[in-house]
C-alpha cells in the first residue's frame, strides 16, 4: 500500500494556527477563526490532528508566551517597589524561585525507637 506524504502548511495553514495561539487575547472562538478565514469547523478539526500543524502551534504559543516575560518582570518590578509588605514578600519569592534560588523545603523528623532485649526476654515474647 503506499503511503501518500502530506503537504507542508500552506499560508492559510500558518495563519489559522497563529489565530489559534492567540485566541486567549483576541477572544475569538475557534469557529469564528475558521469563518473568518474560509474554511470549515471540519477542516480545521483535520488540520489539528497533524503533528506539524500543532508543532506551528506550539512554536507560535511559546514565542507569544516568551514575548510577555518583559511585560511580566516589569509587573513583577513594580510588586517588589509596593508599599504593601506582603506584595513585596510574594514578589521577592516569585524571584528567586525564578532564579532557582529558593525551594520548597520540608522537615521530617523521624524518631526510631530502639529496644534492647536480652535474649531470655525474646524467648520470653515469642512463648520459647
Amino acid at each position: 500500500m503506499k503511503k501518500h506524504k502530506k503537504k507542508p502548511l500552506d499560508a492559510s495553514m500558518k495563519k489559522v494556527a497563529e489565530e489559534l495561539a492567540l485566541k486567549g487575547v483576541t477572544g475569538k472562538s475557534e469557529y469564528q477563526i475558521a469563518e473568518e478565514n474560509g474554511i470549515n469547523r471540519s477542516t480545521l478539526y483535520r488540520w489539528k490532528l497533524r503533528p506539524d500543524f500543532n508543532d506551528y502551534l506550539q512554536e507560535v504559543a511559546d514565542e507569544f508566551q516568551r514575548g510577555a516575560l518583559n511585560d511580566a518582570y516589569t509587573v513583577l518590578q513594580k510588586l517588589l517597589n509596593s508599599h504593601n509588605e506582603k506584595t513585596q514578600i510574594k514578589a521577592v519569592e516569585l524571584v528567586l524561585k525564578n532564579q532557582g534560588r529558593l525551594k520548597e523545603v520540608q522537615d521530617t523528623n523521624v524518631t526510631i525507637e530502639s529496644s534492647e532485649m536480652d535474649l531470655e526476654e525474646l524467648y520470653k515474647e515469642f512463648n520459647m
